[in-house]
């Protein structure tokens, strides 16, 4: 038996999932790496609802993760880790880039 009643149990699983490889935190890094990088090539963050910025920030969020997974691959016995995600959230990538230049400022 456990310690924890069993909707703690449940609470507590569910919030260590989203600690584990694409779990939203990992999501909005890698995500906020893509917004960074088109900041560091354009001088300004993306415009509010630009759907190109919005493409724009998402290649560039998934060239970062493929990196990551890259530095991951190649040093499989690293003490640390690189973030990143098996899979990208799109939609939330779009919507993080979608709304930057306007929370971000």
């Amino acid at each position: 038996s456990s310690d924890l009643p069993r909707d703690q149990g449940l609470i507590m699983i569910n919030m260590m999932s989203q600690f584990m490889a694409g779990g939203i935190e990992q999501q909005l890094h890698v995500g906020f790496q893509g917004i960074s990088a088109f900041r560091s090539k354009h001088g300004r963050l993306p415009e509010a609802n630009n759907k190109d910025h919005e493409d724009e920030c998402f290649e560039l969020a998934k060239a970062f993760n493929d990196s990551m997974r890259y530095v991951n691959e190649t040093t499989p016995n690293g003490a640390m880790r690189a973030v990143c995600v098996d899979e990208l959230d799109e939609k939330l990538i779009r919507r993080q880039a979608r709304h930057a230049g306007v929370e971000l400022q």
